[in-house]
C-alpha cells in the first residue's frame, strides 16, 4: 500500500487491522485532493478491494477557513423540489 500511495505523491503514515465493518485503516498524507481521488480510483480498479473509502481530515485552521467561507456566502442553498 505504501508504494500505491507513493505513486500518487502520498505517504503512508500508519496502517492498522481493525475489527468491524472494515478490515483495515490506513493513515496517509497526500499533496492534494486530486492525488487522493486518483489513488482511490486506482486502488478500486485493481480489484484488490471490495470497498475502499476515503475521509479527508482538516486542520483546525482549514476547518475555520471553510466555516468562514460558508458563512460569507451571499446566497442561501435551496434544495431541489422533489
Amino acid at each position: 500500500m505504501a508504494r500505491l500511495f507513493a505513486d500518487f505523491g502520498g505517504k503512508l503514515l500508519s496502517y492498522y487491522y481493525i475489527l468491524g465493518h472494515f478490515d483495515g485503516i490506513a493513515i496517509a498524507e497526500f499533496p492534494d485532493h486530486q492525488s487522493i481521488a486518483a489513488c482511490t480510483m486506482r486502488a478500486m480498479a485493481s480489484g484488490a478491494f471490495s470497498h475502499f473509502e476515503t475521509t479527508m481530515l482538516m486542520t483546525r485552521a482549514e476547518a475555520q477557513a471553510a466555516m468562514a467561507r460558508a458563512n460569507a456566502a451571499a446566497h442561501g442553498f435551496v434544495p431541489p423540489a422533489g
